[in-house]
């Protein structure tokens, strides 16, 4: 975490380790805030390449995400996770084994 703004707009900014590919989290009071705890994951989310999954999504727990299911393995062999952000927003990890570039 980069930054982060505990009253409204209650600003995160999220950062890559190199400190190049920055997410900005907010919520501002005036708009209305979509209920993303009743969406399905795979019906939202933000997704993330990740070299080792199991830690950053212990990351973000630590950092206050919360888990919205297992890390798996599909049948092709990618490992992914999902957690929530503050506001439930879904946070995808996948270790792809054939990269998408």
């Amino acid at each position: 975490m980069l930054r982060k703004q505990e009253q409204a707009p209650f600003t995160h900014f999220l950062a890559d380790e190199a400190g190049r590919v920055v997410l900005e989290l907010y919520h501002h009071t005036k708009a209305v805030l979509p209920d993303y705890a009743r969406l399905d994951p795979l019906s939202l989310h933000i997704a993330f390449t990740a070299v080792d999954v199991a830690k950053e999504r212990q990351r973000l727990l630590d950092a206050g995400a919360a888990p919205a299911g297992d890390i798996v393995t599909t049948e092709t062999g990618d490992v992914m996770t999902f957690v929530r952000d503050p506001w439930n927003v879904t946070i995808q990890f996948v270790k792809r084994v054939r990269p998408l570039s």
